[in-house]
């Protein structure tokens, strides 16, 4: 996966060349050509396969709803300990999806991003570390 930066051009081109041609004469060309006659486009991807919904099941006998209002101290606190373990374990298991996510998409363009510039820095550091460097003691020893 290489990134580059988008460049804008510095010498636009201006287009002053135009074709002249009346309507008439458009109009003309298109019932000389011979007309193709339209056809279906194969399709690109292939039709989706038919889902096979599983057979209806029968409604849940209907239980009565008992208003939360009507619930006392120790059986909304029996609720909220028997819901909290649930509710919790899918919250973690979206974040922890999301955060993975995100994680290889970092990755992903880190490592692209190291791969395009370790060379230029390479080739920098080098550079930086031969002008530094008196070359005449190596030139001598080469003689």
């Amino acid at each position: 996966m290489d990134r580059q930066d988008p460049i804008l051009d510095t010498t636009p081109i201006v287009l002053n060349e135009r074709v002249k041609l009346p309507w008439r004469e458009v109009k003309a060309l298109s019932e000389t050509e011979k007309r193709v006659p339209l056809t279906q486009p194969e399709p690109i991807w292939a039709p989706e396969p038919e889902v096979q919904t599983p057979p209806p099941v029968a409604p849940a006998p209907k239980v009565e709803a008992v208003p939360l209002r009507a619930l006392d101290e120790n059986d909304r606190r029996e609720l909220v300990e028997a819901l909290m373990p649930a509710i919790v374990a899918q919250i973690q298991t979206q974040l922890n999806e999301t955060i993975e996510a995100s994680l290889s998409n970092a990755l992903a363009r880190t490592r692209a991003d190291m791969e395009r510039t370790l060379p230029l820095v390479t080739a920098k550091a080098i550079q930086e570390a031969i002008d530094k460097t008196d070359l005449t003691k190596f030139l001598k020893s080469s003689d």
